[in-house]
């Protein structure tokens, strides 16, 4: 592994192949670095092809029998893979701390969830909001694919146990639940996604 690619203390599900890469090898785009790191992963997780194509809306387009999301902000990458027959799919996000607005979070967030974030210490509120912003990304990448759509972030709603950084989410759209954990730190909120098979 690169010394750039780090494994920060996740404790992600067997079968759900991760990593983080912080920064981005200069010259490479992160849809370049992206494709290239998922495609290491989808060797280490034992696919025959890695090839990652893109779909009609950019999205990642994973080989037969895998699933897989790609996430960038600023100089971060994060990306996972796994077996659809361990996981029926995935989603990842990594974002940059930053001060949240209330026009800002009344567009991503659940009246529930803006409820929460009001409750949380003043000094953690736009850690805890780029937490759960992160989360529903995550989530909303591990069940578009399922849904063939994309889903509005108010459709959404995340339920996060703070002390372990374990949640879960629900979607009006669908009984899929999505569960995850996260990783936050003063600088970036690191968050996976996963649906189990069966």
């Amino acid at each position: 592994m690169n010394p750039d690619v780090a494994k920060p203390p996740l404790i992600a599900p067997a079968g759900l192949n991760w990593a983080l890469a912080t920064p981005l090898h200069h010259g490479a785009t992160p849809f370049i670095a992206g494709r290239a790191l998922a495609s290491r992963l989808l060797t280490d997780a034992g696919a025959r092809t890695t090839n990652v194509a893109r779909g009609p809306r950019g999205e990642p387009v994973w080989p037969d029998g895998f699933t897989g999301s790609i996430s960038h902000r600023d100089d971060d990458l994060l990306v996972c893979v796994a077996k659809t027959s361990a996981l029926i799919s995935v989603g990842c996000d990594v974002e940059r701390i930053c001060p949240w607005e209330p026009e800002a979070a009344a567009i991503a967030f659940t009246p529930v969830e803006l409820i929460w974030l009001n409750q949380q210490p003043t000094a953690e509120r736009d850690r805890r909001a780029t937490l759960l912003f992160g989360q529903k990304e995550a989530a909303l990448k591990c069940l578009s694919p399922l849904l063939g759509r994309i889903v509005d972030f108010r459709q959404l709603s995340v339920s996060v146990d703070i002390a372990t950084l374990r949640w879960s989410a629900t979607c009006a759209l669908s009984g899929a639940r999505p569960v995850g954990v996260s990783m936050l730190d003063e600088v970036r909120a690191v968050s996976l996604a996963w649906i189990t098979a069966g």
